[in-house]
């Protein structure tokens, strides 16, 4: 983020100043900018038309203005006068889409957790992705294969914090610590690219699970249909306490295959595990490589033979069987193979 502060000035509701311009990227969905609690503020630049807008999250209504300077100011101080709250908040600068929130869908799983027996899994990932930018980052680039890392030494954009009645989420003691709180439920967390997308990824991310029976995982983040803000990629995740892991495809409909699963004594029972994933790709419904790996050691290699387009982002994953898992992450990274 910019060191000079790209918001307005607010009292009370009037606002002071307009922020510049954000750049303009063209990836052919909707990029939001800022987001408030009932309102999101960003452009659409497609072949159907381009312009700034203001969505309402409740209702999904568009208010929209020409993409132009005159349009961003009228969007802007439109904006800031319904959010004031938000609007005070500096701009990012363009390059790295973010979610702000966690994702809040149920993880549907057959899974006998506590007697050490895993069945079969039918998974339902939706991930509700609203998108803000951050900031932006020299990873990514043609020398550099690392797109971004986070030591979570202090809060960066692009991970939730807030409190509520299922989960918690917060940067603690050099940590990104998820609890979901309720039997059956979890909790997801999203970083996205907004501008790039890699046919061939690896994600990494070191968990620390404790409290109540449950799992973890990271996500090799693909595509986004606008039409659902539901995202698709591979899901790679670990049961600790059964030294179980498995992985499943993620897909925009409900109802998600299992592409493997089984134990290794290379996972910890307990303490710190490291889970990296390599999502080796050549294009949408073309075959894709799929690597696990736990705390250095390989436990499965397959091949997907229906692959997507790209990806973009690493999700986070927490999911209590029990309620009160709590996993504090750190070391977490997205590099372009």
């Amino acid at each position: 983020m910019s060191d000079t502060p790209a918001g307005p000035t607010v009292d009370g509701s009037v606002v002071i100043g307009v922020p510049p311009q954000p750049s303009i990227t063209r990836p052919g969905t909707p990029v939001y900018v800022v987001l408030g609690e009932a309102f999101r503020l960003g452009y659409e630049a497609a072949p159907a038309g381009e312009y700034y807008a203001i969505w309402n999250k409740t209702t999904g209504a568009v208010e929209k203005f020409p993409l132009t300077e005159d349009g961003w100011r009228r969007a802007w101080t439109t904006f800031a006068g319904l959010e004031p709250a938000a609007a005070a908040m500096p701009l990012p600068a363009p390059g790295i889409e973010t979610s702000t929130e966690t994702a809040r869908r149920k993880l549907r799983q057959r899974l006998s957790i506590g007697g050490g027996a895993l069945v079969a899994i039918a998974i339902a990932l939706r991930f509700i992705l609203p998108l803000a930018f951050g900031s932006a980052t020299a990873p990514g680039g043609v020398l550099n294969k690392t797109v971004f890392t986070e030591n979570f030494d202090k809060p960066s954009e692009g991970w939730v914090v807030e409190s509520t009645s299922r989960h918690d989420a917060r940067f603690v003691g050099g940590a990104y610590e998820i609890v979901t709180k309720n039997p059956k439920d979890d909790a997801e967390s999203f970083k996205f690219l907004s501008d790039k997308t890699f046919a061939s990824v690896a994600v990494q991310v070191k968990g620390t699970q404790s409290g109540g029976a449950g799992l973890w995982g990271v996500v090799c983040a693909s595509l986004i249909d606008p039409s659902s803000n539901a995202a698709t990629g591979y899901l790679f995740a670990l049961i600790p306490g059964n030294q179980a892991w498995f992985m499943a495809r993620v897909e925009s409909s409900n109802d998600q295959p299992l592409l493997a699963q089984g134990t290794s004594s290379a996972i910890h029972a307990t303490g710190a595990n490291v889970l990296r994933a390599e999502c080796r790709g050549s294009g949408a419904g073309k075959p894709t490589t799929l690597v696990v790996k736990i705390n250095g050691t390989t436990v499965k290699t397959l091949q997907d033979s229906a692959g997507f387009q790209g990806y973009r982002g690493l999700g986070l994953l927490v999911y209590s069987d029990e309620g009160g898992t709590q996993v504090d992450f750190d070391d977490a990274s997205l590099r372009r193979l």
